[in-house]
């Protein structure tokens, strides 16, 4: 007879020809086993998957809605706001400088910007280098300043007798009612009387003015 040796957890089994078919059969069974396993398993995956989706009124499907329509809802932007609603974020900007530093941004900022109402105040308190360019470019701005109530040159040092005398020449000239030109390099006996061209004006303020004489301060009153 013939006979076969196989090694089982280190012992010698002599094993004739019909059991050694019949071990061979089972290991081929048992090699099956695991894919039928995982078989079942894919196939419940799917029919728990299948039965999520087909329940339409659950609290996942309601979620699931929601977030489909967050992700196609159109993001807000600055741009869908109408000029009077920036005018009014614009208005309760710093000062000057922040104004002036956001009109670049795009052309529609630099229009909206242009708005008579946000430069009823200017003052150059705080920008004592503020340049004679600077100034005469603020000024031929003709439709900002229509209403334009106060200006202020104090302590700007850079500012020459000739720019001063533009501004009651500027569309200023009409709602103009106080500037200052304290310690401006500006004002001087010549540049000063000009500002009688003003109908509303009611406060001139001119400390520390030296080349200021009572000759022009007559002019004025």
């Amino acid at each position: 007879e013939d006979f076969f040796w196989s090694t089982m957890k280190r012992e010698v089994i002599i094993i004739d020809a019909h059991d050694e078919e019949e071990i061979r059969r089972k290991r081929r069974t048992s090699r099956k086993r695991p894919r039928a396993t995982s078989d079942i398993a894919s196939q419940l995956l799917a029919t728990e998957n299948s039965s999520v989706h087909v329940e339409a009124g659950s609290s996942v499907s309601k979620r699931l809605c929601r977030l489909e329509v967050q992700k196609t809802a159109e993001v807000p932007s600055i741009d869908d706001l109408s000029d009077d609603l920036l005018v009014q974020i614009f208005q309760h900007l710093g000062g000057l400088l922040e104004l002036m530093r956001v009109l670049p941004v795009c052309k529609r900022w630099l229009r909206v910007g242009g708005d008579p109402r946000l430069w009823s105040t200017l003052s150059f308190y705080n920008y004592e280098h503020v340049s004679d360019a600077a100034l005469r470019s603020i000024l031929a701005n003709g439709q900002a300043l229509r209403r334009l109530k106060s200006l202020s040159l104090a302590r700007c040092h850079r500012i020459s007798e000739e720019t001063v005398r533009l501004i009651p020449k500027s569309p200023c000239v009409n709602s103009l009612e106080s500037i200052d030109l304290s310690w401006c390099s500006g004002a001087s006996s010549r540049s000063v009387p000009i500002f009688s061209r003003c109908p509303g004006l009611k406060e001139v303020k001119l400390s520390y003015c030296w080349k200021v004489h009572g000759r022009s301060l007559r002019c004025l009153a």
